[in-house]
């Protein structure tokens, strides 16, 4: 499976123009910020998507590694009715999810960033680890594996300063009042 769980931070107006035209999110996330990546017809989409950019700065994304899975696994024994649930700080809320040309990404605006954000930075480094369960994540098969070797002391700071970038990033779009694209890669 070894798949990344990646976040772009996404200013309302590139946020709402992504939605409506989801076959722009390859440039959105690639290097080239400006131009499409794919052929698109009509010049107007096009050159609105032109104006956005031109108005927007893009944010550098970032990315919790391989450690997603084993932080979405912590996160959902932290989670305790939350509204939105911190759970889809990681993963997304299906309700916003958009299809792009080879990529399915979700989202969120803004308000929920903000949102997530207090949620998140209620959860200390303590009370993250006491929910760590190697046994039970190796029997959950939990993406990496291994989760019992050493008693947890390699991947205990891994999952640790994986949560800790992805908290400071929604911290950081949320000062921004900047919304979030999450997906796979």
């Amino acid at each position: 499976m070894s798949t990344a769980a990646c976040f772009k931070q996404v200013s309302p107006t590139t946020l709402e123009f992504l939605i409506k035209n989801p076959e722009f999110i390859d440039s959105f996330l690639g290097d080239d910020f400006t131009e499409p990546s794919v052929n698109i017809s009509g010049e107007d989409k096009k050159k609105e998507w032109l104006e956005i950019t031109a108005r927007g700065k893009n944010v550098e994304g970032t990315d919790t590694d391989y450690a997603w899975h084993g932080i979405l696994y912590i996160l959902e024994k932290l989670s305790k009715g939350e509204k939105p649930p911190i759970t889809l700080a990681v993963r997304g809320p299906e309700e916003n999810s958009v299809s792009g040309p080879g990529i399915t990404f979700s989202y969120w605006n803004p308000g929920d960033v903000k949102s997530l954000t207090r949620s998140l930075n209620n959860i200390s480094e303590k009370g993250f680890l006491a929910q760590y369960d190697g046994k039970d994540m190796n029997e959950k098969e939990i993406y990496l594996g291994n989760w019992e070797e050493h008693d947890g002391l390699i991947f205990k700071p891994y999952l640790w300063e994986n949560f800790l970038e992805m908290r400071n990033y929604y911290k950081d779009a949320a000062n921004r009042n900047y919304g979030m694209i999450m997906y796979l890669s």
